[in-house]
């Protein structure tokens, strides 16, 4: 790995039993991949020693429950009874934020989606310590309405942040957070929750407003990567089981890393794999 990667602190993942085959499989191919100096898997606690039987023990599996604090409880007052199935999406996001701000203040942290698979190794700080970024297609509007009426701030660039990973420095976030508890006087986490449209299925987005912020107020300390991924990895491949290391080692000349979502999963696929498979 190049010097440069050394400036990777963390590499935090969040993840529930749903997507423990796709976890399994990304895993090893984080730690081998992804050069960092710790890496951590954050799961619901009553899932714990599983995901630490499956997991490789260069990653420290952690309850979810140590970043929380009183997350829950306002979601749960908020949610529409209609929309209590999206509670785990939105849970999911907090859970990234508080525990990239506990890392220390000078540090580097990736954000890396479990459902996702690095099939080369990757670097996420070039040559002139800017932070890269890899851009992603989404553009959601319920996501900017939020942050236009949470910080102030319009859409800064052409693409999304939203590409399955998001690196950081945390006094960045910390910035962010900050600003958000002195302009609404009340917790960060609170702040945004008290203004997401839960009418929306997806009101709010992590990636999306921690890279608006980030764009608005340190557009000289970050950069952006070229290189292509590939969100429908389940379409591709057929299944995450499939992935050998002869596939991957194929899908990497064109790809840097592939997704396999729950949702884009097929039934039909996965009933006919089993079969063969007896």
């Amino acid at each position: 790995m190049p010097d440069q990667e050394a400036g990777i602190s963390e590499v935090i993942c969040v993840c529930s039993w749903g997507d423990a085959p796709t976890w399994e499989k990304a895993a090893t191919r984080i730690v081998r991949n992804i050069s960092a100096r710790h890496y951590k898997l954050l799961v619901p606690d009553n899932e714990l020693e599983r995901f630490r039987e499956i997991t490789p023990s260069a990653i420290e599996v952690l309850p979810e429950s140590r970043y929380l604090g009183d997350i829950v409880r306002r979601l749960n007052a908020v949610i529409p009874p209609e929309r209590m199935a999206r509670r785990g999406w939105y849970l999911q996001q907090f859970i990234k934020i508080a525990a990239a701000r506990a890392a220390e203040p000078d540090a580097v942290v990736l954000i890396w989606d479990a459902d996702t698979v690095p099939l080369k190794p990757l670097h996420f700080i070039d040559e002139a310590g800017r932070v890269l970024y890899y851009k992603g297609s989404e553009h959601h509007l319920p996501y900017f309405k939020l942050i236009r009426d949470l910080l102030g701030l319009e859409r800064k660039v052409d693409f999304s942040f939203i590409a399955q990973c998001f690196p950081l420095r945390v006094r960045w976030l910390n910035e962010l957070c900050d600003e958000l508890e002195q302009r609404y006087n009340s917790a960060w986490y609170e702040a945004i929750i008290s203004r997401i449209d839960f009418s929306q299925d997806s009101g709010f987005s992590e990636y999306e407003t921690m890279g608006t912020y980030i764009a608005h107020h340190h557009p000289q300390e970050i950069a952006f990567s070229s290189a292509r991924w590939w969100r429908f990895g389940n379409r591709l491949v057929g299944d995450i089981t499939l992935l050998t290391d002869r596939k991957a080692l194929a899908l990497s000349r064109k790809y840097d890393f592939l997704s396999f979502e729950k949702w884009e999963r097929r039934p039909s696929f996965l009933w006919l794999r089993k079969l063969l498979s007896r």
